[in-house]
C-alpha cells in the first residue's frame, strides 16, 4: 500500500529480464541494432536431475551450463529499441562476443 501512496507509477514486482540484441543490415547496407527487453514472470530449472527440475531459480543458484525455462509476462509490456549503428560498433560487438564463441571474428568480419 505504501508504494501506491508514494509512487503509483513504480512497478509492483520487478522480475528478471531477458535481453535479446540483434545486429542486421538493411537493403541499403546500413547497420541497425534491435534490442528486445522482456521481463520474466518466473525462471525454473530445465534439468534431468529430479531434485532441480521445475524448481524456481534464485540468483545464488545460477551456474554455467545450467538450462532454464522462463515464463514471459504479456509481450505488450516488452520494450523494443531500434537504432542505426556504425560498422565500428558492429566490429566491437563481434570482437567482444567472438572471444567466447566457436566462430572466429575474422571469419565473421568478411561479411561486414
Amino acid at each position: 500500500m505504501k508504494r501506491i501512496e508514494t509512487n503509483p507509477h513504480q512497478d509492483a514486482h520487478k522480475g528478471p529480464e531477458i535481453t535479446l540484441r540483434v545486429l542486421y543490415k538493411n537493403v541499403m547496407e546500413q547497420w541497425f541494432e534491435s534490442e528486445l527487453i522482456q521481463e520474466l514472470l518466473e525462471v525454473t530449472y530445465k534439468s534431468t536431475d529430479e531434485n532441480k527440475h521445475g524448481k524456481m531459480v534464485t540468483n545464488k543458484d545460477i551456474a554455467d551450463g545450467d538450462i532454464y525455462n522462463g515464463c514471459m509476462i504479456n509481450p505488450c509490456y516488452s520494450l523494443i529499441n531500434r537504432r542505426m549503428v556504425s560498422d565500428e560498433y558492429v566490429k566491437g560487438v563481434l570482437r567482444y562476443c567472438g572471444e567466447n564463441a566457436d566462430t572466429s571474428f575474422f571469419e565473421i568480419e568478411k561479411y561486414i
